[in-house]
């Protein structure tokens, strides 16, 4: 199994674009509205709405949340053995 620091200097280009994410929020979060739209119905209308918080960093922390899961699943796995099969998909 791959070294966490290893699969890191592979990894740049996700780490840079979740970074991206990161800092565009910082740039919009002054000019957003209190009130965010996060869902619209098949109308095409808003029916949800979510804080200028979760406007500005709800994807780039769902984002990096996702990519430190990745990280982490093939120490937890009962059967971790595995992902040494399929390493290079």
């Amino acid at each position: 199994m791959p070294k966490i620091s290893d699969t890191l200097k592979k990894d740049w280009l996700i780490l840079i674009l979740i970074l991206i994410g990161f800092a565009l929020g910082i740039y919009f979060y002054p000019s957003l509205p209190d009130k965010v739209p996060t869902h619209w119905n098949a109308s095409g209308e808003v029916n949800g709405y979510g804080s200028k918080l979760f406007g500005a960093f709800g994807l780039p922390a769902i984002s990096l949340a996702t990519y430190l899961l990745y990280l982490v699943l093939p120490y937890i796995d009962p059967k971790r053995k595995n992902y040494a099969d399929f390493e290079s998909t």
